[in-house]
């Protein structure tokens, strides 16, 4: 899996996304042919008049006036605070538990045992935190070395800049023709869909799985603990005595590391997809990605690595042979020119191999 392209209590991660219309097809067409008067306008500014961008680029100025009226061309996804995160791990099934019984120890006056189980608290939630954050850190150090750039025309000149500081009406250099940049961020058709997505707060699959052992452990051990408990009592032991066994069989009966194991055991497999280049949003998605039988995928190199290989050739008419239809794909390509896609480099990289062995 791999992809190479994303104190206040929520901060925020950064996806670059932009709209783009061909030169050719905006002088063929109007921007809009809509006859709602919100379609004619973006972001309270006329289509037509922020469009309209000459052949020479936007100018510096305009360009920066743009970007501080419609912002960086990023799309901003919720991020819990760390630190709530944090708190979040005192409160989970397996912690409310060792809680109940560090309230009990309390009751009877055992310190010892009370302060054995507040360590072993604080020590789970911790050690979970801590993988899952250096998990989170080299997740957005990726991100960070994967910014995408742009070619852009301003001012007359050709240059490259952080496709997050792209704004509506800039000039691009596409790959077959120029470009007029119609939305940024949140505007673009993706940014829409990410805040529909984003909306949506659904609990993978894996920690459904855990949740779920974690309550039927919670509840076996709870009619198990009744049951002991009122036997004890009914023989005549001490009430005190007979809570205090109650506790180590509840601390005993529940596998309390278990959400730190997992969460631990997830985080190295995050580091580890983050050396080679792929960018794990959330941990239990490793195990989810491993259940697969088949994924079926696009070639942008999403979930890929970006690179094709040429398995067969289908001839639509006699006379020609491999060797021929990867000449006249090579030709149709930009072959003085490096490789732009995926595709390109399988054209180039086959048609060398068909010479060398030739």
């Amino acid at each position: 899996m791999q992809e190479k392209k994303g104190l206040p209590a929520e901060s925020s991660e950064q996806t670059t996304v932009v709209d783009v219309l061909d030169v050719a097809q905006e002088e063929a067409e109007e921007v809009s042919t809509s006859t709602n008067p919100q379609d004619e306008m973006y972001c309270g500014v006329p289509k037509a008049e922020l469009f309209d961008t000459g052949i020479d680029g936007l100018n510096t100025e305009e360009a920066m006036s743009r970007l501080a009226k419609f912002g960086r061309n990023e799309v901003v996804s919720k991020k819990t605070h760390p630190l709530l995160k944090l708190l979040y791990r005192f409160a989970e099934p397996m912690a409310v538990m060792i809680w109940v019984a560090i309230i009990i120890e309390g009751v009877n006056q055992d310190w010892v045992n009370m302060i054995v189980l507040g360590v072993l608290q604080v020590l789970n939630a911790v050690v979970g935190w801590w993988e899952e954050f250096k998990a989170g850190n080299a997740v957005d150090a990726l991100r960070a070395a994967l910014k995408p750039e742009a070619i852009v025309k301003r001012d007359g000149a050709i240059s490259s800049i952080s496709a997050a500081e792209l704004v509506p009406g800039d000039r691009v250099m596409l790959l077959a023709v120029d470009g007029i940049v119609t939305a940024t961020g949140k505007h673009t058709f993706f940014g829409r869909t990410a805040a529909l997505v984003g909306s949506v707060d659904e609990m993978g699959h894996f920690q459904k799985i855990l949740l779920k052992i974690a309550f039927i452990l919670i509840g076996i051990s709870i009619v198990l603990l009744t049951v002991t408990l009122g036997y004890m009592l009914s023989k005549g032991g001490d009430v005190l005595d007979t809570i205090a066994f109650i506790v180590v069989l509840l601390v005993a009966s529940v596998p309390i590391a278990m959400q730190v194991v997992c969460t631990a055991t997830m985080a190295l497999g995050c580091r580890k997809l983050a050396a080679e280049g792929a960018i794990v949003t959330r941990l239990s998605s490793i195990e989810e990605l491993a259940g697969m039988d088949m994924l079926c995928s696009d070639k942008t190199g999403t979930l890929t690595l970006g690179k094709m290989e040429l398995q067969d050739t289908e001839m639509a008419s006699e006379g020609f042979d491999r060797g021929d239809i990867i000449t006249h794909a090579a030709l149709a390509t930009k072959w003085k020119e490096p490789a732009r896609d995926a595709i390109d480099a399988l054209v180039f990289t086959t048609q060398t191999l068909i010479h060398v062995c030739i």
